[in-house]
C-alpha cells in the first residue's frame, strides 16, 4: 500500500508538468489569500489547475491570481515554476498579495522582499547558495548534473535529523520525470508525461 501512495504523490506533481513545471514547497507562515472573492483551495489544487492549463510562466501567474490559496499547518506554500524557454519565478504569499521573484532556485524560505524574506532556518540559506553557485555560468544541465546538484543540498548533508523527502528531475523538453524518494540518487522512478 506504501508504494501506491507514493506514486499518487508523484502523480499529483508530476501532473503539474505539462509544458509549465511548478513545484510546492513549504516554508514557515501563515500568510493566504483569504477573502479576496476568488476560488478557494490550498497548494496542490493550484498546481493541477496549472498542469492542465499553463505552457508558460505568464499563463500560470495568471491562473494562480485566480486562487485565495490557504495555509495548512500554519506552513505556507510557494511555489517554483518554469517553463521550456527558461523563465523562473517563485510564487509567495504575504499580506493577501501573490508576490512573484524571479529566480531559478527556490528552498524552504521566502525570497520575496519584505519583513517575511529570508524567514526559515540557515539550512534552507546555505541550500538556496549551494544551488545558486552550482547554476551559475550554466545555461542549461544535463539530467545527471541536476541530479547530483539536488543530491549535494539534500537535508543529510547538514547533519539535522530532517530528510530531503523527494527529489524529482524534469525535462521540459522531452516531457519526462525523474524522482527520487527520501534521497536514494541511485534509485531512480521514470515517468513520460503526456501533453495536451
Amino acid at each position: 500500500m506504501k508504494k501506491a501512495l507514493v506514486i499518487a504523490a508523484v502523480f499529483i506533481l508530476l501532473i503539474s508538468f505539462a509544458g509549465c513545471g511548478a513545484h510546492v514547497s513549504g516554508t514557515n507562515g501563515d500568510d493566504s489569500m483569504d477573502g479576496q472573492g476568488r476560488r478557494e483551495g490550498e497548494g496542490d489544487l493550484a498546481v493541477i489547475e496549472n498542469s492542465e492549463e499553463a505552457a508558460a510562466v505568464e499563463e500560470a501567474l495568471e491562473l494562480l491570481s485566480q486562487y485565495d490559496l490557504h495555509a495548512s499547518m500554519n506552513y505556507m506554500v510557494h511555489f517554483a515554476i518554469a517553463d521550456a524557454d527558461g523563465n523562473s519565478v517563485a510564487v509567495e504569499y504575504i499580506d493577501n498579495e501573490m508576490v512573484v521573484t524571479k529566480t531559478p532556485v527556490l528552498t524552504n524560505f521566502y525570497l520575496a522582499e519584505g519583513e517575511k524574506q529570508g524567514i526559515d532556518t540557515g539550512q534552507s540559506h546555505e541550500r538556496f547558495d549551494i544551488l545558486t553557485e552550482t547554476l551559475t555560468g550554466k545555461p542549461s544541465m544535463t539530467q545527471a548534473e541536476v541530479r547530483d546538484a539536488l543530491d549535494s543540498v539534500s537535508k543529510d548533508n547538514f547533519g539535522e535529523f530532517e530528510s530531503t523527502e523527494w527529489s524529482i528531475v524534469f525535462d521540459q523538453s522531452a516531457l519526462t520525470a525523474t524522482y527520487y524518494h527520501r534521497e536514494n540518487y541511485g534509485n531512480a522512478y521514470f515517468f513520460q508525461i503526456m501533453g495536451k
